[in-house]
């Protein structure tokens, strides 16, 4: 579906001037290994981390970004999220498509509840009981960028 997103691993842009890669908990591999290209390029690199699945980065991703110049490349590893999170985070300072990557490390999805218009976290089957409203939702394919998250409707089976 086109509106499903699509990951792939990060790997360091050697055109970018300075990095930052930011996750949390399992997005820690994928942050190491670009850690490590930019150590052997010998480039400026900043890494924002938390070991909490569930981290808040915002503010401290927005406070990068307001300070930062030209040139940045952004890398983003952890669960859907925290990227689409990151993402909107990033969304106001400008940033091309070929300046962030992402990288899903985590299972579970966030759901919207069409009907109660709420987000149920952790989702791993392709129907869940909504958290708020206790509406059961099939998890249908379709992906919010906004949002961040797949939309539930009303399971009539």
């Amino acid at each position: 579906m086109f509106s499903k997103p699509t990951y792939r691993k990060l790997d360091l842009d050697s055109t970018g001037r300075s990095h930052l890669i930011a996750g949390v908990a399992e997005g820690r591999l994928a942050m190491n290994r670009v850690a490590e290209q930019a150590r052997a390029l010998d480039t400026v690199c900043t890494v924002v981390y938390d070991s909490d699945p569930d981290a808040d980065l915002t503010e401290r991703l927005i406070a990068f970004f307001s300070t930062a110049s030209m040139g940045l490349r952004v890398y983003f590893s952890g669960p859907e999220s925290f990227l689409w999170a990151a993402m909107r985070a990033a969304a106001p300072f400008g940033f091309g498509k070929d300046e962030i990557q992402l990288e899903l490390a985590g299972r579970g999805r966030d759901v919207y509840c069409v009907h109660c218009k709420q987000i149920t976290s952790g989702v791993e089957a392709a129907t869940c009981t909504c958290s708020h409203c206790g509406t059961l939702l099939r998890v249908r394919e379709h992906f919010s960028r906004r949002l961040g998250c797949y939309m539930g409707v009303w399971d009539q089976n």
